[in-house]
């Protein structure tokens, strides 16, 4: 199988995972709708496309089928709970080959 073709794939699988996984955290910060637990909003970020992380399950079913934008999306997710000069954070943004 050709190298660009075994990428795409493996990026397709992984976009899949996370986009279940995110999905999964959203719905349980939402499971009481009297009280949600909300997310502390951080400031986009321009290694990030300028994106800002998605606050409910409209805006993520909006990136739904978007594997470099549901990348992205973990990777905001994960610098908000790690901070933004964790090494496990760092390693995640040079393995991803997102653009």
């Amino acid at each position: 199988m050709p190298l660009l073709l075994l990428r795409t794939f493996v990026t397709l699988i992984l976009g899949e995972h996370l986009n279940t996984s995110v999905k999964r955290g959203m719905e349980e910060r939402f499971q009481d709708p009297s009280h949600p637990a909300l997310k502390q909003p951080m400031e986009p970020v321009e290694a990030y496309q300028n994106r800002k992380e998605c606050q409910t399950l409209e805006e993520l079913a909006q990136i739904e089928g978007d594997v470099d934008a549901i990348i992205i999306e973990s990777l905001i997710i994960a610098e908000r709970i790690l901070g933004s000069g964790n090494t496990g954070l760092l390693l995640r943004i040079g393995s991803t080959g997102v653009d």
